[in-house]
């Protein structure tokens, strides 16, 4: 079942700021793999993966898009803090790690 994405609340702001090398890292999966989603779960963290594998659930929010990725994250976990700035990092792929993680953490302010 395909849920349509959720609003978030008035008193919600969110704001994800991807560094060039996880913009990097989510284009050249796309390039390798077709298009992607970025899940973010915050406070844990955020992962990358094929589009066919991801329906937005209830409470899920479209946070945006990257490299022309959209970008989903769960209203639950982001009502847990109301405002806050999230920094999405990845380490450049090397051969033998082509699908670097993603690194999720508080950005500065």
């Amino acid at each position: 079942m395909t849920h349509t994405p959720s609003a978030l609340s008035s008193t919600t702001a969110v704001l994800v700021v991807f560094t060039p090398a996880a913009r990097a890292t989510i284009a050249a999966a796309c390039r390798r793999e077709g298009s992607q989603t970025v899940i973010v779960s915050w406070p844990a963290g955020a992962a990358y993966l094929p589009s066919t594998c991801y329906a937005p659930a209830r409470g899920d929010v479209l946070l945006g898009h990257v490299a022309g990725c959209p970008i989903y994250a769960d209203t639950q976990r982001l009502q847990m803090f109301p405002a806050h700035r999230m920094l999405l990092d990845a380490d450049p792929a090397r051969a033998h790690r082509p699908r670097p993680p993603l690194r999720l953490r508080p950005a500065a302010a």
